[in-house]
C-alpha cells in the first residue's frame, strides 16, 4: 500500500475540526500506512487543543504549529513535515467518506503505469447539506461552466478525466514532485495558492487525473453575503495568476469584466438603443440558464436563488479580477473559514 501523509491546515476551526478528524479516523485505509498532520496556523480559539486531543488518542495523528499566517505557508509546512512520499490535502471545513484515501491511492496506482508523468489525483466536492435550500442552489450552479467559471472547483464529472487543476480540498500529490517544483507560492497567502502550483506543475509536463468517485463534502459559504465575498476573492486570485503566469490567460477570463463594462455602458441607451441590447440579452440568458440548471438538478423550487447566483457570480468575480489586476498579492491575513 502507498504510504500517505494527510495534511489539514486550520485556523480558528474549532467548530469544524472534529468533523474532518472523525472522518479521517474512520478511514478504511490501513492506519499504519497513513498519518494525519494537522498544521495549526496560530489559531486563537480551541483549534490547537482539539488537534492535540486527537494526536493524544491516535498514534498516526500529529500536530505542528505554523506562526506564519496564510494557507500557502502552512501547506508548505505540511509538505516539509510529512513523513511519507505521498501527500493528500483536504480542508478543515470538509468531511471525507470512509473510503476517501482508498479511492485516491487506488486511482493513483491505476493511472501511474500508463501516465509516467502523473503528479496528482483528486476529486470533486459537494455541499455538506443538500437539504439546505441555499447550499443546494449553489451546488447546482457550481456544477456548470457558467457557475464555476470553467474551473473544476465544484464540478462533478461522470467519469475519470484528465484536468489541468484539482483544488487542494481533495487531492493526493507525489510529494517530491511538488517539493521539486518549489511548493506553494507563499505570496498568494490564502488565495489561489493551489491553482498557481498546479499551473507550474502542468507547464513542466506533469499530469493530473480527476477521479469521479472520490468526492468529499464541503461546508460551503452558507449565505449570499459570504458567498459573493468568496467569489470576489476567487476573481482576485485569477488576476494574480495571470499576472505571474501570462500563459495562464484564456479568452473566457474576459467574460466577467466585459459584462461589467456592458452594464456600465447600458445607460447610454438613452442616446442609442444599441447600448440596451447587452443588459436585455444578459437577463434573458441568465433566465434561460437558470431554467436549464434547475431542471437538470431537479430543483425548480430553488429557481429564484439559482437565478440570483448566476446573475451576480460573474459580476463579483469580475470586480475581484479588476481588484487583483491593480493590486499584487501581499501577506494575507487569515480569516475563519478561509
Amino acid at each position: 500500500m502507498m504510504d500517505v501523509s494527510v495534511v489539514i491546515v486550520c485556523y480558528n476551526e474549532e467548530r469544524n475540526l472534529p468533523d474532518i478528524l472523525d472522518s479521517l479516523v474512520a478511514q478504511t485505509y490501513r492506519h499504519d500506512h497513513f498519518e494525519v498532520l494537522i498544521v495549526d496556523n496560530n489559531s486563537s480559539d480551541g483549534t490547537h487543543r482539539i488537534a492535540q486531543e486527537y494526536a493524544g488518542c491516535y498514534d498516526n495523528f500529529r500536530v505542528v504549529k505554523n506562526p506564519v499566517q496564510g494557507i500557502a505557508p502552512s501547506r508548505n509546512v505540511g509538505l516539509r513535515e510529512a513523513r511519507h512520499p505521498y501527500v493528500a490535502f483536504t480542508d478543515a471545513d470538509c468531511v471525507v467518506p470512509p473510503d476517501w484515501l482508498e479511492r485516491l491511492a487506488e486511482g493513483y496506482e491505476r493511472y501511474k503505469p500508463t501516465m509516467p508523468t502523473l503528479v496528482a489525483v483528486g476529486g470533486g466536492n459537494v455541499a455538506h447539506d443538500l437539504d439546505d435550500p441555499f447550499l443546494r442552489s449553489v451546488a447546482i450552479t457550481l456544477n456548470s461552466f457558467w457557475g464555476s467559471h470553467g474551473s473544476t472547483q465544484g464540478m462533478l464529472f461522470e467519469e475519470d478525466v484528465e484536468v489541468p487543476h484539482i483544488p487542494c480540498l481533495n487531492i493526493l500529490y507525489d510529494r517530491q514532485a511538488v517539493l521539486d517544483a518549489g511548493g506553494f507560492d507563499e505570496r498568494f497567502g490564502n488565495i489561489c495558492e493551489d491553482p498557481e502550483l498546479n499551473h507550474r506543475l502542468a507547464r513542466s509536463g506533469r499530469r493530473m487525473m480527476f477521479l469521479h468517485r472520490a468526492t468529499v463534502r464541503h461546508k460551503l459559504r452558507p449565505d449570499m453575503t459570504r458567498w459573493f465575498k468568496n467569489v470576489f476573492t476567487y476573481g482576485k486570485g485569477r488576476s494574480w495568476l495571470i499576472r505571474k503566469h501570462p500563459d495562464h490567460f484564456r479568452v473566457k477570463f474576459l467574460a466577467p469584466p466585459l459584462m461589467i463594462l456592458g452594464f456600465l455602458l447600458s445607460p447610454l441607451g438613452v442616446l442609442h438603443w444599441g447600448f440596451l441590447v447587452f443588459p436585455i440579452a444578459y437577463v434573458a440568458g441568465v433566465v434561460f440558464l437558470t431554467s436549464m440548471l434547475a431542471l437538470r438538478g431537479d430543483y425548480l423550487r430553488g429557481w429564484f436563488t439559482i437565478l440570483v447566483i448566476l446573475a451576480l457570480n460573474p459580476i463579483f468575480y469580475g470586480l475581484g479580477q479588476f481588484h487583483g489586476a491593480v493590486r499584487w498579492p501581499r501577506a494575507e491575513t487569515n480569516e475563519p473559514g478561509s
